[in-house]
């Protein structure tokens, strides 16, 4: 398993939170220190040959983050600390599309569902407690209609609680 450790001491803005990152994983030189930016580096840990990080999962593996003084980091900057979270549930979001949605999409199994009629879409790919819902268009186009978290056994899709 890799680790990579992050001394959140040294985050004090947005400036130092992308050197920080930049520097602990070996982002590109062209890294656009954003977080849309962040993300596209992170998403490729699984593909050296993608050149957006000199840190790797291993074949079947997963890098972990050991952050060092978060306390005291989601005390101090409040707007990065969340970013981070906000930005590792999209990455999680964006794996699994990947891993579950690239083939098969329209074959059920545990994480993907038909679902009943319903205002939303009709498949759902279930991401712990994450939903993507989903529809296959005309030549087998896939069409993320939505995304929304479960808090025990309510729906939220964009900070609204739907039944479906």
């Amino acid at each position: 398993m890799t680790v990579v450790e992050i001394n959140a001491a040294e985050i004090h803005n947005w400036d130092s939170f992308h050197a920080v990152f930049s520097a602990a994983f070996g982002f590109p030189d062209f890294y656009g220190r954003n977080m849309d930016a962040w993300i596209d580096c992170l998403t490729h840990l699984d593909d050296p040959d993608a050149g957006m990080s000199r840190v790797h999962a291993p074949a079947g593996g997963v890098v972990t983050l050991k952050l060092l003084g978060i306390t005291e980091f989601a005390e101090r900057c409040p707007v990065q600390y969340e970013a981070l979270f906000e930005a590792s549930d999209q990455r999680i979001i964006v794996a699994g599309i990947i891993a579950h949605l690239k083939t098969d999409a329209e074959t059920e199994t545990r994480r993907k569902k038909q679902l009943r009629p319903n205002p939303v879409a009709p498949w759902e790919l279930r991401l712990d407690r994450f939903r993507v819902f989903y529809s296959i268009e005309k030549g087998a186009k896939l069409k993320v209609v939505a995304v929304g978290h479960k808090e025990h056994n309510h729906l939220f899709i964009q900070g609204k609680k739907v039944q479906l």
